[in-house]
């Protein structure tokens, strides 16, 4: 039985993706899984290079005053931290400071403050570098500006700020 020219293209075809399948299965996919375990060995090993640096962070964050036994009496701390912050900023005109709810979690809560300023752009932008550069788990939330009537050179803001309050283990 002789098979014709248009039966052996397609027997070579399927042979030819039957072939390619049984390699890629045997072959490209080994090969891609050592490579993507040897990356997660190069991640480990770069983890454990810096394990002193790690835990040198970890130790001058949860060190001192930063982190407080509960919520309630971290959010005077973070309420001070924030008037402190606004104050090296040159942040005057402070309007409100108010904290909010806290939302406690398994292991720790969030704590959010609103805070109500009219500034300079230059004074709002250097609260808000000093806020991120600080060390701590700070985090804006919201953030509305709008010009000041009254003096085009300042502006108004409303800012929600929150802090990551976590357990000590």
């Amino acid at each position: 039985m002789a098979l014709s020219k248009r039966e052996l293209k397609i027997l070579y075809l399927a042979a030819g993706v039957i072939i390619a399948s049984l390699g890629y299965i045997y072959i490209a996919e080994p090969l891609l899984s050592r490579q993507s375990s040897l990356v997660n060995l190069f991640k480990s090993a770069d983890l454990l290079e810096r394990k002193n640096e790690i835990i040198e962070k970890y130790n001058g964050i949860f060190s001192g005053d930063k982190f407080r036994k509960n919520p309630n009496e971290q959010q005077l701390g973070v309420t001070a931290n924030i008037g402190r912050l606004c104050r090296e900023t040159g942040i005057n005109e402070i309007s409100s400071l108010r904290p909010l709810e806290i939302i406690n979690g398994d292991h720790g809560a969030e704590i959010s403050l609103q805070l109500d300023i009219t500034t300079s752009l230059n004074s709002l932008v250097g609260f808000m570098h000093k806020l991120s550069s600080s060390g701590l788990p700070y985090q804006i939330q919201k953030l509305s500006i709008s010009g000041d009537e009254a003096n085009p050179s300042r502006v108004r803001c409303s800012i929600v700020v929150s802090f990551l309050w976590v357990a000590k283990v």
